[in-house]
């Protein structure tokens, strides 16, 4: 019994040795830049069974993998080299911390690696070569709880581009949790569901944002579209008109319902929604600029139907029309006070004040 106890030490002595070889030799290759021979020498490392349980085994791994990943002529031959790296540092962090210092050196150098090929790729209008540096951002920013919105944003963008719409639809919607264009990356999302025939999808997104978002214009306005496309104009009215009951002090939702109105050619309705969104919220540029819009468009239509009267109607017709283009120019002013910098808006309010006679306005109009 001692015999055969001692030749089992013996060959678990040996079992140990070559295993101690095998890593020695991929971690003498790694160094050396031969990193396809390190990978065979890991792999034979990989056959003895003890070998699972030793972080130095995957942190040489990941190690190994990380240097391929950063060289460009390996790409082909091993393309998923980087999450491949990743994974394996995470498996040595799982069975010891010893080693986190170096292995974090490590994946935060290669972020920045990684975060210059992506510019460089983004740049070259290779969407989806960014795209996947995008992602490897990602992936090694999840592992140590860094998150940059734009490797999100610019990755979601690159690989919808790219038709990778799977990953741009995760990357819009950590985006927007980051608070970052929320809008515009629903809006995306929404687009690429709609592509593929998935607007139930589409809709239960957009649902699941609205009560995360609130406030948010777009994403309410994505939803409403989607009854609007489908012609089903009662839906977005109906939804809008229940989330104003629900929500009376959300101007948003006021908003997108006097657009919705003015699709639907309901003006008197729009005018009534776009002032209930002022009541809320006195400086909103948009449903002062639309406001406007509808006083200057009944000035037109007032313009037209004076033209055509003669007589003693003629005088009143040229009255009302002036009165009309001055509530036009009401609406004008305070967008224009909001921002001045718009010479459209410039343009049309001294248009306003010229047709209501207030020439004295127009002239002052810096």
């Amino acid at each position: 019994m001692k015999k055969l106890l001692l030749l089992g030490a013996f060959v678990m002595s040996l079992t140990t040795q070559a295993q101690k070889k095998e890593w020695t030799s991929a971690y003498n290759a790694n160094k050396d830049g031969d990193f396809v021979s390190a990978l065979k020498y890991m792999g034979e490392a990989a056959g003895y069974p003890e070998a699972l349980t030793k972080e130095k085994h995957f942190r040489y791994y990941g190690e190994i993998y990380m240097n391929i990943a950063l060289d460009s002529t390996y790409m082909a031959q091993y393309p998923n080299a980087y999450f491949e790296a990743l994974s394996n540092f995470t498996k040595a962090l799982e069975l010891s911390k010893d080693y986190e210092r170096e292995i974090k050196t490590s994946v935060e150098r290669s972020r920045s690696i990684m975060e210059a090929k992506a510019i460089a790729a983004y740049n070259a209008k290779n969407t989806c070569l960014a795209g996947d540096y995008y992602k490897k951002l990602q992936s090694s920013g999840a592992m140590f709880g860094v998150n940059d919105t734009l490797w999100y944003y610019y990755g979601g963008m690159c690989q919808q581009a790219c038709g990778n719409f799977d990953d741009a639809i995760a990357s819009y919607e950590k985006a927007g949790s980051l608070n970052f264009e929320i809008g515009y990356c629903y809006s995306q999302i929404t687009t690429m569901l709609l592509s593929l025939g998935k607007k139930d999808e589409a809709t239960a997104k957009l649902q699941a944002a609205r009560i995360l978002y609130p406030k948010n214009v777009d994403i309410l306005r994505s939803e409403v579209n989607i009854y609007i496309d489908a012609k089903d104009y009662q839906k977005a009215l109906n939804l809008l008109e229940e989330l104003s009951k629900a929500d009376p002090s959300n101007e948003s939702i006021w908003f997108v319902l006097g657009v919705t109105y003015e699709k639907n050619e309901k003006w008197a309705e729009a005018e009534n929604a776009y002032e209930k969104a002022l009541d809320v919220k006195s400086d909103y540029f948009d449903a002062l600029y639309n406001l406007g819009v509808i006083w200057y468009n009944k000035g037109v239509s007032k313009s037209k139907e004076c033209d055509g009267i003669r007589g003693d109607a003629y005088q009143p017709c040229v009255l009302e029309k002036r009165a009309i283009f001055a509530k036009a120019a009401e609406y004008f002013e305070r967008t224009r006070a909001i921002d001045a910098t718009d010479e459209n808006l410039k343009k049309v309010l001294i248009e306003c004040y010229r047709k209501s006679n207030q020439a004295d306005k127009a002239e002052g109009v810096k």
